[in-house]
């Protein structure tokens, strides 16, 4: 046993002598003096690497069954602290981006061919389950990282993320990269797509975000939430993709270990027509394969042969032996022939199929098992795995490479050679990563200086806006058009409104005028094939179309009960021209009312109902009247920052100015939009004013011209039948109407209804339109003259807070003459604060006590 040397006065170190070669790896505690042997050791279903710090034992070294050396030169101590460090480092620089200095990065890479058994050991490697079975496959690659929790934290997480460093174009025949109609982008975009804390949710979420990898041109977001079912029926737009589903998982006692599972190779395709999906894959594995800084663990049948695998002849045709680590599954499966068990032997002993990392071999659960309704837990699948290899031959005849048997072998021995490897490239990715900021520092200094004050060039250049704004906006201006066109909008909405103010039709329901109309279809019409009506007036066999455009003239064409029903009380004419009450249908509907008991009766609520469809026009209006406002500011808006920045057209700072001043705009329209529309709901929601004496007078001079021209009306129709029978009648329509006056005549000549009732609560709808429609011109016109005020006085601020002229360099960029010059010096500043970034990662990494 070696010692570990004691400093003069310093206390006695602890040292704890361990087996490395269990069947599963120890778990290691800082505080407690453990004495062990090979047959004495405790063993753990599950490794428990943690952030603890071992600098006081000593731990076995790999080559030896059990020794003591100092904990900090034994590779097991990586998987503590140093290891998360290692590749969380690692993380971080390919989250930078800067693949042009960094091309490829540490990694450990899963491969094998479909049904290899590969999934199986990702899912036990790291305690998760990929989204897999019967039937099924890897379509995209994954990538793992998983991190033990600090001690005493049980929680489990899970935060599950899209990247993508491929867009998917149809026909595109390959940059270089082999992958047909996918097109690098030069970048790398990440999307956040779930994080979760339930384990029993992961394989759901999983096929959740596989789906929306494999459908490229649709939003990621519409499959965050899709149910099982529809994950179970839903469609792709691409078979495989190569952009990556990344996993980072954190629980307690994990292995610090960051993987990559990639879909399995296939040989030939069931149907010949896709088989440019083989040749997708295989470009694809090769990709990772021939990639110098990527550790390969091979999964492969244990009762197959080896040299018939598709996987493993791509790993041969790459190069990659040399970086392997051999896994064979299914050994359950083999049958313990000695030929079989000779040529097992001789791959243990790196003898046949020789890879660097040698092979190893695990037993995972069945497909029956992973699809049972009850799956085996972590802790089940691992016992039920050393029970296995409990068993001969490999307890017996193989039992010298134990240490090569088991999920928690494997484990360790891919994150050792992992973190390994991983230390080994610090100093060449330090040494790339210091060269490319050289360069970028020295391309930096060939572009101009900045301006000497670019903050005070800012100020003036604000100020001239402002005041090209406060000129247009001014109330007292009788010289800006903006001003001007603003009065001429709030005077054509007080003339659409009158326009639309809502109308009565006062004739007869059902009243034909006499006429003789000429049928196109029967031009050889004549008086005789007249039918008669009541009073003997004649009527024509193709009733008379109404002349809507007439202010005067009324529709004389009864109305049918069809339309009657679709259109209730008013007639469905466009909103700017308003809404026409029929007499009769507005009697029937206050016929029909609940709480009519007496013939005159009238329901307070069907007048409320025909006073709110008289203002169906109002939304509408207020809308084309914002539209247009909206419109007129943003030309506005736009000419004075042509007028104030003429010589800055082409810069940063008139592009960021505009966008500024348009966001103000915008905020300030959508406020006052919502505010009238509030408005308009307000004031069409129940007829409401308290306004007695104008709404009296109003509301009975309404009345007394209804019940003016009803009578008119009546009296015409009279004398139009008369007329037509024969009867001698007055020559003159003024004559006629005078009839009107004379009461007594009226009662005993006119036989039509009089409709008295409607026509007094038909006053209520028109009174009350017209006290609505003028209350709202003057609303928009106040909001909207409140909005430019509003525009005009927080201009200055904005345009500071914006603008930020107190930022020397942001300043300096904005005044940029060039822009595409200007865009290559951020681009390079960009570049060089992530290098920068990079580098002091990579010198905390190196610089770490291991």
């Amino acid at each position: 046993m070696r010692s570990v040397k004691q400093e003069p006065g310093a206390a006695p170190r602890q040292t704890r002598r361990v087996a490395l070669r269990q069947q599963t790896p120890l778990t290691i505690e800082d505080d407690v003096n453990v004495e062990t042997d090979a047959s004495t050791a405790p063993s753990s279903t599950r490794s428990n690497m943690t952030d603890a710090t071992f600098s006081n034992e000593d731990v076995a070294s790999p080559d030896t069954a059990m020794s003591d050396i100092p904990v900090a030169e034994d590779p097991l101590y990586l998987f503590g602290r140093k290891g998360r460090e290692l590749i969380q480092g690692i993380n971080k620089l390919d989250c930078l981006g800067i693949d042009t200095t960094l091309p490829s990065l540490p990694k450990v890479v899963a491969v094998g061919d479909q049904s290899a058994g590969k999934s199986s050991i990702i899912e036990a490697m790291s305690d998760i389950t990929l989204p897999r079975s019967e039937g099924t496959c890897t379509r995209c690659p994954f990538q793992i990282t998983t991190h033990a929790t600090q001690d005493g934290d049980l929680r489990w997480s899970c935060t599950i993320s899209l990247q993508s460093k491929y867009s998917y174009l149809p026909g595109y025949k390959g940059d270089g990269t082999g992958l047909a109609g996918w097109k690098a982008y030069g970048s790398t975009e990440i999307c956040q797509f779930a994080t979760i804390t339930n384990k029993a949710d992961l394989e759901l979420v999983l096929r959740r975000a596989q789906i929306a990898i494999l459908n490229p041109t649709k939003n990621w977001r519409h499959f965050t939430a899709c149910s099982a079912t529809e994950v179970v029926n839903a469609t792709f737009q691409v078979d495989f993709s190569p952009n990556l589903i990344c996993l980072e998982i954190n629980a307690p006692n994990l292995l610090e270990l960051s993987f990559y599972d990639l879909p399995g190779a296939i040989n030939v395709m069931h149907d010949e027509s896709q088989d440019y999906l083989s040749e997708f894959v295989e470009t694809l594995l090769k990709t990772y394969l021939n990639d110098d800084q990527a550790l390969v663990v091979i999964a492969c049948p244990a009762n197959q042969d080896i040299e018939t695998g598709t996987a493993f002849k791509y790993l041969r045709n790459c190069k990659a032996s040399g970086r392997a680590i051999g896994v064979l599954t299914k050994p359950d499966l083999v049958d313990p022939t000695e030929t079989r068990i000779s040529s097992l032997e001789r791959m243990f002993q790196g003898e046949a199929f020789k890879l660097d990392g040698g092979w190893f071999t695990t037993k995972q659960l069945s497909q029956s098992q992973l699809n049972g309704p009850v799956r085996p837990t972590y802790e089940q699948a691992r016992a039920e795995e050393a029970a296995f290899f409990s068993t001969a031959p490999w307890s017996a005849r193989l039992s010298k490479f134990a240490d090569r048997f088991g999920v928690s072998n494997l484990q360790e021995a891919v994150s050792r050679r992992h973190i390994k490897h991983i230390l080994a490239c610090l100093p060449d990715m330090v040494g790339r990563v210091r060269e490319r900021l050289l360069q970028v520092q020295h391309e930096l200094k060939e572009y101009p200086e900045k301006a000497t004050n670019p903050g005070l060039e800012i100020i003036y250049d604000i100020d001239n806006i402002v005041k090209a704004v406060v000129v247009q906006c001014s109330p007292d201006s009788k010289t800006s058009p903006f001003r001007a066109s603003q009065r001429d909008y709030m005077k054509q909405l007080a003339k659409q409104l009158h326009t639309a103010s809502p109308k009565v039709e006062l004739a007869t329901p059902g009243y034909v005028k006499p006429a003789l109309v000429i049928d196109d279809s029967d031009m050889d019409e004549t008086p005789s094939k007249r039918s008669k009506m009541d009073h003997g007036r004649a009527v024509s066999a193709t009733p008379r179309r109404a002349t809507p455009s007439s202010s005067q003239a009324t529709s004389r064409t009864p109305v049918t009960g069809s339309k009657r029903k679709a259109t209730r009380a008013t007639s469905q004419a466009p909103a700017s021209h308003g809404v026409t009450f029929r007499l009769d249908e507005v009697k029937r509907r206050f016929d029909l009312a609940p709480s009519v008991r007496l013939p005159d009766d009238a329901d307070v609520r069907i007048t409320y109902d025909l006073a709110k469809e008289a203002l169906s026009c109002f939304s509408t209006f207020t809308q084309q009247t914002m539209d247009k406002f909206e419109a007129l500011v943003t030309k506005m808006l736009d000419g004075c920052l042509v007028e104030a920045l003429a010589q800055r057209q082409g810069t940063l700072l008139y592009d960021e100015a505009s966008s500024i001043i348009q966001g103000l705009f915008v905020e300030l329209f959508n406020k006052e939009m919502d505010a009238l529309h509030h408005y308009v709901a307000c004031l069409t929601h129940r007829p409401i004013t308290y306004g007695k004496n104008w709404w009296s007078a109003k509301k009975e001079e309404q009345h007394q011209k209804l019940r003016q021209g009803r009578d008119e009306a009546r009296v015409l129709e009279h004398f139009e039948v008369m007329e037509e029978n024969g009867y001698k009648v007055p020559p003159s329509i003024e004559e006629r109407k005078k009839k009107v006056a004379d009461a007594t005549w009226v009662a005993n000549n006119i036989r039509s209804p009089a409709f008295t009732r409607e026509l007094k609560e038909l006053a209520m709808p028109l009174t009350f339109y017209e006290l609505a429609s003028s209350q709202l011109v003057d609303t928009v016109a106040r909001n909207l003259d409140y909005l430019v005020y509003q525009l005009e006085d927080r201009m200055k601020t904005q345009l500071l807070n914006g603008l930020r002229p107190d930022d020397f360099d942001h300043c300096a960029s904005l005044l940029a003459e060039d822009p595409q010059r200007e865009q290559v010096r951020v681009e390079l500043e960009a570049e060089q604060s992530k290098l920068e970034e990079a580098l002091s990662e990579l010198k905390i990494l190196s610089n770490a006590d291991a």
